[in-house]
């Protein structure tokens, strides 16, 4: 490449690269489906508008760039899934990536011939390609309308897993394409494949896990972007051993490291997931460019039947025939059948299709991709315009986030439950002591019973669904550990941990990584306070801060033997308390065998009593 031909492939992909970020604030700002905008920012700057891209002079560059996006997107997309979930799911999504694939493949096909006429390799190859949808879209569009847990975890997970399949098939049907007598051994081609990147996805995944968990092996620093490292040379090197077997590889991969959870594996996530933004901008800006405005309107009316016909004919019969006998309802299968948006994976394997067809002097490589895009237009919109009034009405529409998970079933883990219960807060304690949770269903909470770190416990906690959690167990391992797992399910949720007042290996360090705080905001013994109250020797009291009081902040001596903030008041009711500060009316228990010596000790807080409670009652008038 010479060197005017290397600035022009560096100037497009840096105009590519901040036009595409560009595009996405516009998108956040918007609400307008962020590769909708993308598709038109990059037909505005290709060859067709202001010619400032033109992929051709990326040349053969153009498919290192989507290999490592590709490569970076689909683990990135397995890190996100949840095993557990998915194991509640497993029949639907099963049959979704197999029956589901079928049909789609031989729907599309058959449209296609029907209503275009196209020669039946091309519509062999239509069929094939358009199999996959794209989790690049349905992630976004599941954050945005929170859908019903059971549709989000199918649609989340079908996604990666169409994809790994769905873009091998879609290869293995070009090569028999190009080479008809290979045809008879496509199915042995497809397992053989998915098997091989299976496998190395497997073993590649557990020495990322391995290499994380040693603390001492990779610098903090140097995390995030080694982890980036070993997926593209995963993929690649899966590719070299295999050809196309790296997106399963990928796949896997990324499962397996968000499944085990190596240290700092939130930190490693939000990286992995900025790049993906970043790598999405770029490619669809790239890829869009290179399509011309005339081969999609060349494909005339009977092009966008067909694109109508793949959203709402093929995609609801897909549906339909492979969740027969699962136990979705039939609600959640109309909402499924309404969101099948094709992304990111059908653009870049259409674009490759195109460049390998013609230069095998094969027609219609043009036309194919053309109606790839056109699909890729129809099927993002509806899914963005249908799927928020669908859900709300077929009832399956989620509510913003409310609720407490409460972890530890003793005296104060009741307590607490109760005064947010009380305060009209939706709760739940969880605990492995069935006599603890026989005390907690006794005091009218809901309970579950057994182990809080577990996948499938912590599935039914609904952890995406809650304001946040509470760890009141007399274990600092496992309160932290509990908070840990907890926020790895739920990013935005609100963690506090209980720490005992010595000899604790959790630091704040720990605790900030995580973004958790310290339950009553200083470290207590959950044991000795819940004896307390058992014997009725702890009273919760209400108070509200002294106006232009200089209340002591720092911690004292006295302090976890004398008094326990245990809650906060909130215009949407109580909520856990961190501190006894901050200005708004707490809710605290005091050592009644040190009541004077408590009392007193509220004014170093800053703090006077407003009412006395001996059982926590929420009222909507206080004082």
């Amino acid at each position: 490449m010479d060197t005017t031909s290397a600035h022009a492939a560096s100037l497009a992909v840096a105009i590519a690269l901040a036009a595409g970020m560009l595009t996405q604030v516009i998108s956040h700002h918007s609400s307008i489906p962020a590769i909708l905008l993308l598709l038109v920012t990059g037909a505005l700057l290709g060859p067709d508008g202001l010619g400032l891209v033109n992929p051709t002079v990326l040349g053969s560059g153009l498919s290192g760039v989507v290999d490592v996006a590709v490569a970076v997107v689909l683990f990135e997309g397995g890190l996100n899934l949840n095993v557990a979930r998915i194991a509640k799911r497993a029949s639907p999504i099963r049959r979704l990536v197999s029956i589901g694939a079928l049909v789609t493949g031989l729907s599309t096909a058959a449209l296609a011939r029907w209503l275009l006429g196209w020669d039946l390799r091309l519509c062999v190859l239509l069929g094939a390609l358009l199999v996959v949808t794209g989790p690049t879209v349905v992630n976004p569009l599941l954050k945005r309308v929170r859908v019903d847990t059971g549709v989000a975890t199918v649609l989340e997970a079908e996604g990666i897993f169409i994809d790994a399949i769905g873009a091998t098939l879609a290869v293995i049907a070009l090569e028999g394409v190009l080479s008809p007598g290979s045809a008879g051994w496509g199915p042995v081609h497809l397992v053989a494949r998915l098997g091989v990147g299976a496998a190395l996805g497997l073993v590649g995944g557990i020495a990322v896990v391995g290499i994380f968990r040693s603390r001492s092996l990779v610098p903090d620093r140097l995390e995030n972007v080694t982890a980036l490292a070993l997926a593209v040379l995963l993929f690649t090197g899966s590719n070299a051993v295999m050809p196309e077997s790296g997106i399963a590889a990928a796949v896997v991969a990324g499962i397996v490291v968000g499944a085990k959870k190596p240290r700092l594996w939130r930190r490693l996530h939000d990286f992995k997931e900025q790049l993906t933004v970043l790598l999405l901008g770029l490619l669809f800006v790239l890829l869009s460019a290179d399509v011309r405005l005339s081969e999609v309107l060349d494909l005339g009316w009977a092009g966008l039947w067909v694109a109508l016909g793949v959203v709402f004919v093929v995609r609801p019969l897909a549906v339909l025939l492979s969740t027969i006998g699962t136990e979705l309802s039939w609600h959640q299968r109309a909402l499924l059948a309404a969101i099948g948006p094709r992304g990111i994976i059908a653009a870049a394997v259409a674009t490759f299709f195109a460049t390998v067809l013609m230069e095998q002097g094969v027609e219609g490589g043009r036309e194919l991709r053309a109606l790839v895009f056109l699909v890729i237009v129809v099927s993002v919109a509806s899914a963005s315009v249908l799927s928020a009034p669908l859900a709300s009405v077929l009832g399956l529409r989620r509510q913003g986030r409310r609720g407490w998970v409460v972890f530890g079933a003793n005296a104060l883990g009741r307590l607490v439950a109760r005064l947010l219960q009380d305060s009209g807060q939706p709760v739940v304690c969880v605990d492995s002591d069935p006599v603890l949770c026989r005390k907690a269903e006794d005091a009218g909470l809901s309970v579950f019973h057994g182990n809080a770190m577990d996948d499938v416990m912590l599935a039914r906690l609904e952890p995406t669904s809650r304001t946040g959690a509470v760890a009141l167990s007399p274990s600092d391992a496992d309160n932290y550990v509990f908070a840990q797992r907890f926020r790895e399910r739920a990013d935005q949720a609100e963690l506090l941990v209980a720490l005992s007042a010595g000899g604790t290996e959790i630091t704040d360090e720990m605790l900030e990584e995580h973004g958790v705080g310290k339950f009553g905001g200083a470290q207590f013994d959950v044991s000795r306070w819940s004896g307390w109250i058992e014997a009725g020797a702890a009273r919760l009291r209400h108070c509200v801060p002294v106006p232009d009081a200089l209340a002591q902040r720092e911690q004292d001596a006295r302090r976890n033997q004398l008094v326990l903030p245990v809650a906060r008041d909130r215009s949407d009711g109580a909520h856990p308390a961190a501190d006894a500060g901050k200005g708004a009316p707490v809710w605290l228990l005091i050592n009644e065998e040190r009541k004077d010596e408590a009392v007193d000790y509220l004014s170093v807080l800053g703090l006077r009593e407003m009412s006395r409670r001996s059982l926590p009652t929420w009222r909507g008038s206080r004082g």
